[in-house]
């Protein structure tokens, strides 16, 4: 399926050089690309790549006679579709240029980027970045990041988790994404979010200072919170994990994006107890050990679980 979406972005950027192109063309291709998601990125990613590859090409060509000149897209339309035919679109999806960074289980990781921006990784977290003279990109696939951006009127810095398109107006604020649902938490400035799937179905969210949007398939929440609970939230940045009496289920859950040893609950009961407090994330022991001495829990430990029961 994936192959078969980079083949077809391939095509439609090999024909819209040509000079038959019309506005019928490019109101099929508008309609391709609304279908789905998956059809935009290929797209982007494609045309992005190939804008590169054209000023290369652009700056070879200067230097050839004026009768050798070859037309600069048509021979890049061929090598492109020649390379993929050869190699598989996944193979040359490979050799596109960007930037990858993840981390592990319990990571935590700061990386620079070339505009000034920087973006933290939390946790289990993998990010694909892009960033020319042109355009500045970030793919979140998985886990949560916190950028700070560098503001450029004439270079929006973009954010794309899921289904959703966060876009910079001057800020701070993070993204985390498990699944198709996106949590936004702005803890400076303003950010834009864009339903990419239904861009018409809603107006895009302009959420501002200490405002948390939770995002997933088609619904969308926006909700005010205070500046405690914006730092609570980014707890995670000074390495802590914050409740405020959620439920024992929740906060297990948290615990378990930071170890590799897991916490398991044993009744459903046990698991509303309400829990307060503050936590080291990769302490998961003296967690289990306060709730053994503050509720009388039982908790027995092996090497890769925690069971904690009545």
């Amino acid at each position: 399926m994936t192959d078969d979406i980079e083949n077809r972005a391939a095509q439609w950027i090999a024909r819209e050089d040509r000079s038959s192109w019309s506005a019928a063309d490019q109101a099929v291709l508008d309609a391709w690309l609304e279908e789905s998601t998956l059809h935009r990125v290929a797209y982007l990613r494609l045309s992005s790549t190939w804008k590169r590859a054209d000023r290369l090409a652009a700056l070879r060509l200067a230097t050839l006679a004026v009768g050798e000149r070859p037309r600069r897209r048509s021979f890049l339309t061929a090598a492109c579709l020649v390379a993929a035919a050869i190699i598989g679109t996944s193979t040359l999806y490979a050799l596109w240029p960007r930037d990858v960074y993840e981390t592990a289980i319990g990571g935590h990781r700061t990386v620079d980027l070339a505009d000034g921006s920087t973006i933290e990784l939390n946790t289990d977290t993998r990010v694909r970045t892009l960033v020319t003279d042109t355009e500045r990109k970030v793919v979140l696939e998985q886990g949560e990041a916190y950028f700070q951006v560098k503001h450029d009127a004439f270079r929006p810095f973009v954010v794309l988790a899921g289904n959703r398109r966060i876009t910079d107006l001057g800020t701070k604020f993070s993204v985390r994404r498990d699944g198709d649902r996106v949590e936004v938490t702005v803890s400076e400035g303003r950010v834009r979010v864009d339903n990419i799937d239904r861009p018409n179905a809603a107006p895009p969210v302009l959420a501002r200072k200490d405002v948390q949007v939770l995002a997933s398939a088609n619904s969308t929440l926006v909700t005010e919170r205070t500046p405690t609970q914006i730092g609570d939230a980014l707890g995670w940045r000074k390495g802590i994990l914050i409740f405020h009496q959620e439920p024992l289920s929740e906060a297990v859950a948290e615990f378990n994006r930071y170890n590799a040893k897991k916490l398991v609950v044993v009744g459903a009961s046990l698991s509303q107890t309400r829990i307060g407090g503050s936590f080291e994330v990769s302490n998961v022991e003296a967690f289990a050990r306060l709730l053994r001495d503050g509720f009388g829990f039982k908790i027995e430990e092996t090497d890769s679980e925690i069971r904690i029961s009545e």
